[in-house]
């Protein structure tokens, strides 16, 4: 928010009057150059829609705009050279932005790797010429600092300086471009801060050891007692495999549901948003099967049921008619609803008595292979109990077990077999009874209206008929 020196002068009343009396009457103007508040210039590389780290840098902007920073926020593809407005069909080149904006300081959010010559490592003229017009600018990259290669130190920092997009790199951006003469040394000071920066490179995040040992670095995640011990940031990350989609919405809603259960709703912040979105399949916007498979094996019980209820939470929140019920959006969104709400009811029928439909429901689907989830069918399938998962069963000895989906609906029409053969029995009995008990009254109606029958004998009967009954 520092403001800066515009190009006008304006006179300064004050300091001319205070001026003129120390020249002894002898006016004296002062004039003093204009200020405004400083304006940035966002670039956001969006070459992929769905990566997290475009809502990660949308995010960033938001933040910045809610404490009164003035930003106009504009996107580009593959190359900046062509820029455009969210929900906006026509584009805009660098040079109609220059003419826009030239008084902005200029933020690219992205690597910026497509600076590079494509044909030699070096920066691309073409480029430097269009970036040069602007006196302000700088690059703030996803990459971690203890990534930093050659493209970062050699090639894009000694013509636009580099910032990591790490807390710290944020910070130090700050200050250097309140700095008029911008004399810091980015990548020495940066140095002086190297341990709070970690490695992203080298990590196989489609392998749940991968994902491990990146989530250890996160100190604050470990949690250890005499029985075991968890990653906090690890069973968040894992939780968001109940549903088949990365989203930024459902990454937020997932994330506070989970630390919250640890009391450390404060995690939910910039920095491990920063961490979990530079896992790749999180850049790239999808969810491998295997790993999700292998996530929602790791998936804490109480975790997976705090996470199906965010989700039935997020779902209830879309408006009614936001979604065509011709669509497969609304397909979607009714079958996901029915895996959550089995997934629960299965595992206390008791507490989640009202998703009780769904049973019904999710069993046609189940038989009909309409799921349309292959990692959900094969993790509820669990055949010989090999993980853990929330489906539950009665055993005939009435105690719990946890079985997959084809052993449940199977022990279902056990117990439901047993119940209508015993319903069975009762209505029979029931009807017996109701029929003798007709007989009967007709039997005493009879006796009783006869003119000709000994009382004696008509109260034997009666009695007889009474011990029947």
């Amino acid at each position: 928010r520092k403001r800066v020196n515009d190009h006008s002068r304006f006179l300064h009343l004050g300091k001319t009057i205070s001026r003129s009396i120390e020249n002894n009457g002898l006016f004296q103007p002062v004039l003093l150059p204009r200020t405004r508040q400083t304006e940035y210039l966002v670039l956001i590389d969006e070459t992929n829609p769905n990566s997290q780290l475009v809502k990660l840098f949308e995010y960033l902007a938001q933040e910045l705009k809610k404490q009164n920073i003035l930003i106009e926020k504009y996107y580009y593809r593959k190359e900046p050279k062509l820029c455009y407005r969210f929900n906006d069909t026509g584009s805009i080149s660098l040079e109609k932005l220059f003419t826009r904006h030239e008084n902005h300081i200029l933020l690219i959010f992205g690597d910026a790797h497509q600076l590079i010559d494509k044909k030699q490592p070096v920066f691309n003229s073409e480029y430097m010429a269009l970036l040069n017009r602007w006196q302000h600018k700088a690059i703030v990259t996803p990459v971690s600092f203890a990534d930093w290669e050659t493209k970062e130190k050699t090639i894009l920092m000694p013509h636009v300086p580099v910032f990591p997009v790490d807390m710290e790199g944020l910070l130090l951006m700050s200050e250097y471009l309140s700095d008029d003469e911008h004399s810091s040394d980015i990548t020495a000071r940066l140095n002086q801060h190297r341990s709070l920066f970690y490695k992203v490179q080298g990590y196989h995040f489609e392998t749940i050891k991968g994902l491990e040992v990146y989530c250890n670095q996160a100190k604050w995640a470990i949690r250890k007692d005499y029985r075991h011990s968890v990653n906090i940031l690890f069973q968040w990350i894992a939780a968001l495999a109940v549903y088949p989609k990365i989203s930024w919405e459902v990454t937020i809603a997932i994330g506070k549901s989970i630390l919250d259960r640890y009391d450390c709703g404060n995690e939910l912040n910039f920095t491990n948003l920063l961490r979990i979105v530079r896992i790749s399949w999180m850049q790239e916007g999808r969810f491998p099967d295997a790993i999700r498979f292998e996530l929602l094996k790791r998936l804490d019980t109480e975790n997976e049921k705090l996470a199906r209820e965010t989700m039935l939470e997020l779902l209830k929140e879309i408006p009614a008619g936001e979604i065509k019920e011709s669509s497969m959006a609304f397909e979607e969104k009714e079958v996901q609803q029915i895996i959550n709400e089995f997934s629960l009811y299965a595992n206390d029928p008791s507490y989640y008595t009202t998703y009780k439909e769904s049973k019904g429901l999710f069993e046609k689907l189940w038989k009909d292979k309409k799921l349309n989830d292959p990692v959900t069918e094969q993790y509820f399938n669990n055949t010989g109990q090999d993980w853990k998962t929330t489906i539950n069963a009665t055993t005939t000895d009435d105690s719990i077990t946890n079985v997959g989906v084809a052993e449940y609906f199977e022990t279902n029409e056990k117990q439901d077999t047993i119940l209508s053969k015993l319903y069975l029995w009762l209505c029979l009995i029931s009807v017996f009874v109701l029929v003798a008990s007709l007989f009967a009254l007709i039997i005493l109606y009879k006796w009783k209206t006869g003119t000709d029958r000994d009382p004696n004998e008509l109260a034997y009967i009666q009695d007889v008929l009474s011990n029947m009954l």
